[in-house]
């Protein structure tokens, strides 16, 4: 048994329906820096240890600067190994599978590029390839100044239900959007919205109405003011998917992992603590149980899920195949999780006398 995830499979689909501490999840920052050890992650919870070994001027530092402003507690960090001043599709191909242990073990839940934004579609490629395969969220940016046209053109490059993209109107922006949002995220309970909630970027300039518009129908997220407090705000939660048989927000995505991580860690608990389960109906009867404890506390977790059916097969209907290697197979589970209320539209009337 190589890991829990290959022991204990979860192939979670997200249906639409018609009509640790305060972090939930860590999230990896993968980029060029100073460090000395190359494609090597490693965690750190205090963010001047990590610019004493990355700097604080390259785009890790300034891309783990600003996840560790948005409240993360602990950030993994990937120096990329690159032979020249920008890294190639490959080299940032190499350096995020060194996060694949930490993935499997969910520990890293979110992923982004430092200092890698929409002008490199074919690095961005990269990083959907992986977080699709391995089921992390990712978020990307643009380079400062781009126009809200332009955005929306460099989205379409990127198809993915994993992904955030989010923009700004800033041409002096300095900082690292994507990593502020993503470390925000992080912070975000997953039954929580993301869109309507505050990050922490020194972001002075805002799209116009229009261009809001504009980038929303292209699939992107910009940042804006909502009210007069200083703060600005994620105008939604879309995702990158161009298909509409997919997850189109994030947060749908966020409650999928955080299902799926909960079964499968609880399931790993039991099948550790318990010393024999047996291989028949009163063994099944036993799993079953557990997975019904699972999802009766995720009903009360911040409601991320309003309602489950679990079906259990009977071994007189499990393959032979599936016997005799002791897998069990022919679990169904139906879980409902539901969507956030983005917008209203209130009917008024005014009787006039």
């Amino acid at each position: 048994m190589p890991s829990v995830a290959n022991a204990i499979v979860i192939r979670a689909s997200v249906v639409p329906l018609a009509a640790r501490s305060s972090q939930y999840g860590v999230a990896a920052v993968v980029g060029l820096s100073d460090a000395d050890g190359k494609n090597t992650p490693r965690e750190y919870t205090q963010l001047s240890t990590l610019l004493t070994d990355h700097g604080a001027d390259t785009p890790v530092g300034v891309a783990a600067t600003a996840a560790f402003e948005n409240g993360v507690g602990s950030l993994y960090v990937v120096s990329i190994s690159a032979a020249a001043d920008q890294p190639t599709a490959d080299e940032v191909a190499a350096a995020l599978e060194t996060l694949l242990p930490h993935v499997t073990t969910h520990d890293v839940a979110g992923v982004c590029l430092a200092g890698i934004y929409s002008d490199q579609p074919e690095l961005l490629k990269k990083l959907a390839a992986f977080a699709e395969t391995n089921q992390v969220i990712f978020t990307v940016t643009h380079p400062a100044g781009t126009e809200a046209a332009d955005i929306v053109s460099a989205a379409k490059q990127i198809d993915s239900e994993y992904g955030m993209f989010v923009a700004h109107a800033d041409p002096d922006y300095i900082g690292d959007l994507a990593a502020a949002t993503l470390g925000h995220i992080m912070t975000l309970h997953p039954a929580y919205r993301i869109g309507w909630t505050a990050v922490d970027a020194a972001v002075t300039k805002y799209f116009s109405a229009a261009d809001v518009e504009t980038l929303e129908t292209g699939r992107v997220n910009a940042v804006l003011l909502l009210r007069n407090d200083g703060r600005i705000y994620l105008s939604n939660q879309l995702t990158l998917t161009q298909q509409p048989e997919k997850s189109q927000y994030l947060d749908t995505l966020r409650k999928t992992q955080w299902i799926v991580s909960n079964l499968q860690d609880d399931l790993a608990t039991y099948m550790l603590n318990t010393p024999y389960i047996r291989y028949d109906d009163v063994g099944f009867a036993y799993i079953e149980g557990q997975i019904m404890a699972t999802l009766e506390r995720l009903k009360g977790d911040n409601q991320v899920l309003s309602s489950y059916e679990i079906a259990m097969p009977k071994l007189a209907d499990i393959p032979a195949a599936s016997q005799r290697e002791r897998v069990l197979t022919g679990i169904q589970i139906l879980v409902k999780a539901p969507g956030d209320v983005q917008g209203m539209v209130i009917p008024l009337t005014v009787e006039a006398f």
